[in-house]
């Protein structure tokens, strides 16, 4: 897959989160994915023109094309 720049906004929490993080809902980061989020796998956001990244914990749920659910929390992809 060739990269893809998009936003990346946290919907909210998950139900019932491993662990409750300090990313607030509505929180939004840019970068280029790279692969689709896949279950079992955890979630990376390139930074662009930077070597850092976005991770997430990992995936438990692909809800639809746009949005993910993790052990924590609730996720929604939009392409740039």
């Amino acid at each position: 897959m060739a990269p893809i720049k998009i936003k990346l906004t946290k919907v909210r929490e998950s139900d019932k989160p491993f662990h409750p993080n300090n990313i607030q809902p509505g929180e939004e980061r840019e970068g280029l994915m790279y692969e689709a989020p896949k279950v079992d796998e955890c979630f990376y956001l390139q930074y662009e023109g930077r070597i850092s990244h976005f991770r997430t914990s990992p995936v438990v749920k692909i809800v639809d094309e746009n949005i993910f659910e993790t052990f924590n929390s609730i996720y929604q992809i939009e392409r740039l």
